[in-house]
């Protein structure tokens, strides 16, 4: 009996052994997934775009698009531009079909829409490393008023989804992020046109 007793002991002793092992490979495994998961859904691309202040009041459009263009080191200047589309530098606002034509002169292919683009569609496009051209309206969307953004990058993890972007009026900050939600819609503003695509 005495025998049999420390054989039956010795299990149960090995049995607790064996489960804070199994406890620790599971804890150190549900660790390892819980890294490579967080890993998976995190990522960024910031684009080196240049810094661009549009040169007259209504010439968003067109410093955009020239920030766009000179990130492929193209040298164009936002009077070149301008004149290329309207005729001559007159001060006036730009639409992206506008944008669109500008951009193709200089041998950069692009697609235009209306509204916003997807999370999808914006990290697809940086990472082609090809800025995006966003137009906004400003609120109330009626008065027909905006302004237009250079999108140069990204930032996503599992809790939140960033874009940086390029703001070429003179006062404001030159660079700056916010979520993607809000940058589609916020107080200020609407996202109302996209110029994407882009091939250089």
């Amino acid at each position: 009996m005495r025998n049999s007793r420390m054989v039956f002991e010795n299990i149960i002793i090995g049995g607790d052994s064996m489960k804070s092992k199994i406890s620790k490979i599971l804890l150190t495994s549900l660790i390892l997934l819980f890294t490579l998961t967080t890993s998976a859904f995190a990522g960024s691309l910031y684009l080196n775009v240049p810094g661009t202040v549009q040169e007259e009041d209504n010439w968003c459009w067109a410093a955009s698009s020239v920030c766009a263009l000179n990130y492929d080191s193209l040298g164009v200047t936002q009077t070149q531009f301008v004149t290329y589309v309207k005729g001559s530098p007159v001060d006036e606002a730009g639409w992206p079909w506008e944008v669109q034509s500008g951009l193709e002169h200089w041998n950069v292919d692009n697609d235009w829409t209306t509204g916003s683009i997807s999370w999808a569609n914006v990290t697809d496009d940086i990472n082609d490393y090809a800025p995006i051209i966003a137009s906004i309206a400003w609120a109330p969307w009626w008065e027909f008023e905006g302004h237009m953004l250079a999108i140069y990058g990204y930032y996503e993890d599992q809790y939140v989804k960033n874009v940086s972007y390029m703001d070429p009026w003179s006062s404001n900050p030159r660079w700056n992020s916010r979520t993607y939600g809000s940058f589609v819609s916020n107080s200020d503003w609407t996202w109302s046109g996209t110029n994407y695509n882009l091939v250089y």
